[in-house]
């Protein structure tokens, strides 16, 4: 996701129609995934028999309501995807035509994003996992991203620029996602993997209907006039995010922590 921002920010610098070399890229991409999956992947992904019902994504919908803890990881599943796709649909419109940045600006802007996203996942994330376990790191990641968008809201013109010193908090709050996914994935059995994987899908799917339509058609043209507060869509999107922080935090009645021993370490005596 890191990468391919950076690849269409340069992209739209080199070509006119980039949308295009954009989509044949990705197109690329998963025909190479299929490969990989079909052909290099046996030992881990081994071919069984198919059935047309296997690939239907709603036939593990009752997955995601197995029990508590489940029913809050696709609570929050939601919300961190839903607010996600508010910011990113509306965010190359709202920089250009509310807060008059320039189209390199914008770009600069989104590639700053993808640099520090790929930090907080390889380096913040393990840290703080390691240090203060996933529960406590996933309530952080919420309240970040929560105070990121109201902060965000409340941009204008003259303070534009206040965008690239808190993108790092946006940058970090973006691990929720992946994170409230990987914990869900311990709550069910090997065997039911697939099913919440296609569960998972649906409900990104939905938020990526249900938030452009949101804060394109609804938020953005109520609050478009002169003296309107114009960063309510963001605003909005903060407050859709806070909860979370709230039922991440129930999370630890719901679940138990485990140490993980370290390894042994054997010594051969000669």
């Amino acid at each position: 996701m890191c990468s391919g921002s950076v690849v269409v920010a340069v992209v739209d610098q080199l070509r006119k129609d980039s949308y295009r070399a954009c989509y044949v890229f990705s197109a690329f991409l998963n025909a190479c995934i299929m490969f990989v999956v079909s052909c290099l992947w046996r030992d881990i992904a081994p071919k069984k028999d198919f059935k047309c019902t296997d690939a239907n994504p709603v036939a593990g919908v009752q997955v995601l309501s197995l029990n508590p803890a489940m029913l809050t990881y696709s609570t929050l599943i939601f919300m961190s995807s839903f607010a996600l796709n508010m910011y990113t649909s509306t965010l190359a419109y709202y920089c250009e035509n509310v807060l008059d940045m320039d189209k390199s600006m914008v770009i600069a802007l989104g590639g700053l994003w993808a640099l520090e996203a790929a930090f907080s996942l390889a380096v913040v994330q393990p840290f703080l996992v390691k240090r203060y376990g996933e529960i406590l790191t996933l309530k952080i990641a919420f309240a970040t991203m929560g105070v990121f968008y109201v902060l965000f809201s409340f941009l204008s013109e003259r303070t534009y620029w206040i965008a690239f010193v808190i993108m790092g908090l946006f940058s970090f709050g973006s691990i929720s996602y992946p994170l409230a996914v990987g914990l869900a994935t311990r709550e069910v059995p090997p065997e039911a993997q697939g099913g919440l994987q296609g569960a998972v899908s649906i409900l990104e799917t939905i938020g990526k209907i249900l938030a452009p339509l949101l804060a394109s058609d609804i938020l953005i043209p109520m609050y478009e006039g002169d003296g309107e507060f114009h960063g309510m869509v963001y605003f909005v999107a903060g407050c859709m995010v806070l909860p979370g922080v709230i039922l991440a935090h129930m999370l630890f009645s719901m679940t138990t922590r485990v140490e993980i021993p370290p390894p042994l370490v054997t010594v051969e005596l000669q």
